[in-house]
């Protein structure tokens, strides 16, 4: 597992901003802090809540809507990931597996970069 902080611009319905992004491996879905998702887009409510188990655990966090937002990393425009919404978390944002996977995100430690593969990003219908 390992992490690594970047700032990425996010885009909304309705606007777009800067937001701290951690790019975590070793957590499972990507999640928004909810006063950043408010700032940039519409939330959607679950028909039931999604709960997470954080690393310690015991602490759980709560989520009860989600969106779906455009992000752009070093010029690269991710073209739709979903996010998890969620009231008390640290962390602007969290980049999860369900990212990495989909885009195919990869880490470099040694310049605390992300690596954007860019084929991946180009949309085919197939």
């Amino acid at each position: 597992m390992g992490t690594i902080v970047k700032e990425v611009e996010i885009i909304g319905d309705k606007s777009r901003a800067k937001a701290k992004a951690l790019f975590d491996s070793g957590a499972t879905n990507s999640l928004i802090r909810r006063d950043v998702a408010e700032r940039v887009a519409s939330l959607t409510k679950w028909s039931r809540p999604v709960k997470f188990t954080l690393g310690d655990g015991k602490t759980a966090l709560k989520s009860e809507s989600y969106t779906a937002l455009q992000i752009v990393i070093d010029g690269n425009r991710i073209p739709g990931q979903l996010f998890h919404v969620v009231e008390d978390m640290e962390d602007e944002m969290i980049f999860g597996v369900d990212a990495f996977q989909r885009w195919k995100f990869k880490l470099d430690f040694e310049k605390e970069d992300v690596i954007i593969n860019r084929e991946v990003l180009r949309l085919r219908l197939v």
